[in-house]
């Protein structure tokens, strides 16, 4: 089985609260992420630029530029068409009162969408992956080239109630065949990213109490 990402994270969101996601574009306009190569110098390129004092925050290979009016958002595609004019080379997406939009901002490793709790899984790359289920658990294969040194892992903890899942990228969560089913049976769970030489190269969700048996 394939799951395509093309926004580089993916949500685990339980079939009960797809009714309560807020699709992009819903709400307010909260600012902008902008995404490419030495970020922190285009970030101080973006301020020598702008005149509105727009709170900016640096987050890994992209920064958030906090605003809430369109006037300010005419004034950041100005600058941001300027930069791109003189070669500039960086993507940019707006952010709205949306779920997606949080998503994208990549700030946050849970939302709150109705009265569920959906894990974010941070990708941080684009394309077509690998995903295997094994009963109550799945694995996301990024890459399979994987030297024998320099293995490292992270892992996080968080609790899903017994339900059905979907789990994919959140842009295309209206076309639900996009997204991969899983049933998971509750309880804690662990999300472990799996690197080889800081490259990220599996992605694993399985119940706590495996990763401790296998200890």
């Amino acid at each position: 089985m394939s799951l395509y990402v093309s926004s580089s994270n993916i949500v685990v969101i339980p079939q009960k609260a797809v009714s309560h996601w807020k699709t992009y574009g819903v709400g307010t306009i909260k600012g902008a992420k902008v995404t490419g190569k030495r970020c922190e110098q285009l970030m101080l390129r973006f301020k020598e630029k702008i005149m509105t004092p727009f709170q900016m925050v640096s987050y890994h290979e992209s920064f958030v530029v906090m605003f809430d009016d369109e006037q300010s958002k005419e004034h950041f595609e100005l600058i941001a068409n300027i930069l791109q004019a003189d070669g500039d080379k960086f993507n940019y997406y707006l952010l709205f009162d949306d779920h997606e939009s949080e998503v994208l901002k990549g700030m946050k490793q849970f939302l709150t969408v109705g009265e569920f709790n959906v894990p974010v899984v941070r990708l941080d790359q684009t394309g077509e992956f690998d995903f295997h289920s094994n009963g109550n658990s799945v694995e996301i294969v990024i890459d399979d080239d994987v030297d024998e040194e320099g293995i490292s892992s992270f892992i996080q903890t968080f609790t899903l109630n017994e339900g059905h899942y979907f789990i994919g990228d959140p842009g295309f969560l209206k076309n639900q065949e996009m997204f991969q089913e899983q049933y998971f049976t509750g309880g804690d769970y662990h999300l472990i990213y799996q690197y080889n030489n800081q490259w990220l190269k599996k992605v694993i969700i399985q119940p706590s109490e495996s990763v401790q048996n296998s200890i």
